[in-house]
């Protein structure tokens, strides 16, 4: 019977789990950093000091280019030429 790395509480074996990184979590455990819903089944990112944030709070708190207004992918590199000024690095791919 697993663990959820969250709560270190055991899993029942009828109960739905969720994984991420070969770890166990109850499917409630497993929440966004900001808004705190569950990310199970959901598409999430994980931020550089490890929290788990989910797509819609991402957009909320990435910063946009200032020529697009498109949010920068995870990942994607771009040029911050001020407190709020940033701009994609060199072609912007499309989606």
């Amino acid at each position: 019977m697993p663990t959820c790395s969250t709560c270190n509480l055991k899993i029942d074996p009828t109960s739905p789990v969720a994984t991420y990184e070969n770890k166990f979590y109850h499917p409630d455990c497993l929440k966004c950093s900001h808004c705190f819903r569950s990310l199970s089944g959901k598409q999430f990112i994980k931020e550089k000091d490890g929290s788990l944030v989910c797509e819609e709070c991402n957009a909320k708190v990435s910063p946009k280019c200032s020529k697009c207004n498109l949010i920068f992918a995870p990942g994607q590199t771009y040029k911050k030429l001020g407190n709020d000024v940033f701009f994609h690095n060199g072609k912007r791919r499309k989606f």
